[in-house]
């Protein structure tokens, strides 16, 4: 009897293991392609990890149009608002001229993907769901770089040694 309530026990416990959903370190957000990007972007990350250095990307997807030549970055604000509702906020370049190597740059279908290194060696220390709004900052008429960008992310990795 009692080994048959310990493996109901177990497998219990075993099952409620297995539908442990997987921690969410990435977020992406598709855009209006006929838009493009024209207010604030939320995105959400699970950052669990207080013992390892991380580093976050942010990465776009950008209408291979003639255009984007124009331009050499993309301005934008970023907001990080930690699970306790502290606020961080950055003002960034994001430059379009970037080594063009299959870890930061590809061209498919027409659509450029770029990733950019936001921070690195970061040890987090408020474990949690962090959102991260990204905002575009200049103008967003019809002839900005903003109109191309058709999805943006956000990545959170463990830093390799």
């Amino acid at each position: 009897m009692f080994r048959c309530r310990f493996l109901i026990a177990f497998i219990a416990v075993l099952a409620m293991a297995c539908n442990r959903q997987p921690v969410k370190t990435s977020d992406f957000k598709e855009l209006s392609i006929l838009e493009g990007w024209t207010g604030p972007v939320d995105l959400h990350v699970e950052l669990t990890d207080t013992v390892h250095l991380q580093k976050l990307e942010i990465y776009a997807q950008i209408v291979n149009n003639p255009v984007i030549n124009d331009f050499d970055h993309i301005p934008v604000i970023i907001q990080l608002t930690s699970p306790c509702n502290h606020i961080y906020t950055d003002t960034l370049m994001l430059p379009l001229h970037v080594v063009r190597n299959k870890d930061v740059y590809t061209n498919k279908n027409g659509i450029i993907t770029i990733r950019w290194p936001y921070r690195k060696g970061i040890l987090n220390k408020t474990p949690g769901n962090w959102m991260i709004t990204i905002l575009p900052n200049g103008k967003t008429d019809k002839e900005s770089i903003y109109k191309n960008i058709i999805g943006l992310g956000i990545s959170c990795k463990k830093e390799e040694k």
